[in-house]
């Protein structure tokens, strides 16, 4: 019983995740992706694998470091961090609203970095649009 209830639970968290309009993702304390929703595998730099590489195989070197510098201030804070994070696609930068929040194992210590985020890029160039016509 306790299996089919697991095994049942690991199915709607999958369709769940899978379903979301933003990109979510696990990954453990050395910075190695475990999870990635659909969402996030269909982003040029997932689609050839991702599963136990990090942000450094995936990405270029500064945006790598500024998604890991994000990532050890959750583990060393143990709190949500909520942020900005920009990265270039097909030579467009691209901006998200993260959310990046421990993962605690049953000791109270942090064993895994999750994260969730959404693409605002086109609402940061409408807001910037409006500033830019106030003055």
């Amino acid at each position: 019983m306790v299996e089919k209830t697991l095994e049942k639970s690991a199915q709607l968290f999958a369709v769940f995740m899978d379903n979301l309009s933003g990109f979510a993702w696990i990954k453990d304390l050395d910075g190695r992706y475990v999870y990635a929703n659909k969402t996030l595998e269909q982003l040029e730099p997932y689609r050839n694998g991702w599963l136990g590489k990090t942000d450094a195989d995936l990405w270029p070197a500064e945006i790598a470091s500024a998604f890991n510098h994000n990532d050890k201030h959750v583990i060393v804070t143990k709190r949500q961090l909520q942020t900005v994070e920009r990265y270039f696609v097909n030579n467009s930068e691209r901006s998200v609203l993260v959310s990046k929040f421990p993962i605690f194992d049953g000791a109270g210590e942090v064993e895994m970095v999750g994260g969730v985020s959404v693409d605002i890029t086109e609402r940061s160039k409408v807001e910037e649009a409006l500033r830019d016509s106030e003055f």
